[in-house]
């Protein structure tokens, strides 16, 4: 058995983001039934375990690291105050935390619970999320978000993990590199590689050994991890020097750092299991329009600079289109679009493979 992976592939036709997820969707239910004969165990977690970086953090304002919702009904004048004048639109009201849903949002509302961090239903939602991940981490903080939950308690087989990280690792590998040859990353033969692949490689493969920890813990949890999206896609590496080719640079470095992980993780497929979203990002990449993309929307981010993340909102975008026609938010950091599509990848691989 292999570690489950999937990627989803355009049906040929122009679609809106919109309707690339749906379609995503539905071609992961029509994988699910080519399973090569297993039976399809029906695991339903009682609590979501988030580690890792910012791309998983709600903060406790409710802010996310990617495009924020305003409510769209401004806010009630305070008490004898009247209402604004002269203005045909006031603005929206504070953050509306449980829209632009992260891709752990995403997850835990499949099972109908949520976090305290984003706590404003007023149902009630059981809160079994748990969010452990940290702001700027790195492989080498995995570890104390690890102490940190087992402070209070234990993995458990109805333990649902979630581990994305690795972006800062490889920003990090890149600040050192003077030179194209320091990233060349070789195939065939990881050991000739330059050394800051090699340097990649191996912190890749320091995050499946906590990988395969967290499932043999206590009771074992069941572990989503998630793959590196190509750095030297971002807007973030379109704006490098061009003293070498360092988007190219980039690219080896994840590619390093993606099969350092991919190659240390048990690939049992039943205690842990393999979102690849970096190639979902590379079809859309390879061919933006047929996913509803321009040009400018895969390339650039749509929150201003001035308002660094997490305090971009729908009200401070760069351009009047909606956050839902970018992939980026900033130059490194999903928008809503990406997120959302994370989390219908990582739903449907915890709903349609063996777990």
């Amino acid at each position: 058995m292999t570690v489950g992976t999937f990627s989803v592939r355009g049906t040929g036709r122009l679609m809106p983001p919109t309707a690339w997820r749906a379609a995503a969707s539905a071609v992961l239910l029509a994988l699910a039934g080519c399973g090569g004969g297993d039976t399809v165990d029906d695991f339903s977690p009682r609590r979501l375990l988030v580690l890792g970086d910012e791309t998983s953090v709600i903060t406790a304002d409710g802010l996310k690291y990617s495009v924020n919702a305003l409510d769209p009904v401004a806010p009630a004048p305070a008490p004898g105050a009247s209402a604004p004048t002269g203005v045909d639109n006031p603005p929206a009201g504070p953050i509306d935390c449980r829209a632009n849903r992260l891709w752990i949002q995403v997850i835990a509302e499949e099972y109908g619970f949520g976090f305290e961090e984003c706590n404003s239903d007023p149902a009630g939602t059981p809160q079994r999320g748990i969010i452990y991940a940290t702001v700027g981490a790195r492989v080498a903080d995995i570890a104390a978000q690890v102490g940190a939950h087992e402070a209070s308690s234990s993995f458990t087989s109805s333990d649902l993990v979630t581990v994305f990280v690795g972006q800062h690792d490889i920003l990090d590998i890149y600040a050192s590199v003077t030179a194209a040859d320091q990233c060349r990353y070789a195939v065939a033969d990881p050991d000739r590689s330059g050394v800051a692949a090699r340097s990649a490689r191996e912190r890749g493969a320091a995050l499946g050994r906590q990988i395969n920890a967290i499932a043999r813990n206590g009771d074992g949890g069941r572990v989503l991890f998630v793959t590196v999206p190509n750095q030297g896609a971002t807007p973030f590496a379109r704006q490098q020097p061009t003293d070498f080719n360092r988007r190219d640079c980039l690219h080896n470095l994840t590619d390093a750092f993606n099969a350092g992980l991919r190659t240390d993780v048990v690939a049992d497929g039943r205690q842990v299991g393999l979102v690849a979203i970096d190639e979902q990002v590379e079809l859309i990449l390879d061919d933006n329009d047929r996913f509803g993309f321009d040009d400018a929307n895969v390339t650039d981010a749509t929150c201003r600079p001035e308002t660094p993340l997490p305090n971009c909102t729908t009200g401070t975008l760069k351009y009047a289109a909606s956050s839902d026609d970018y992939l980026w938010a900033d130059d490194l950091h999903f928008g809503p679009e990406l997120h959302d599509l994370l989390g219908d990848l990582a739903t449907s691989r915890v709903r349609n493979n063996p777990f």
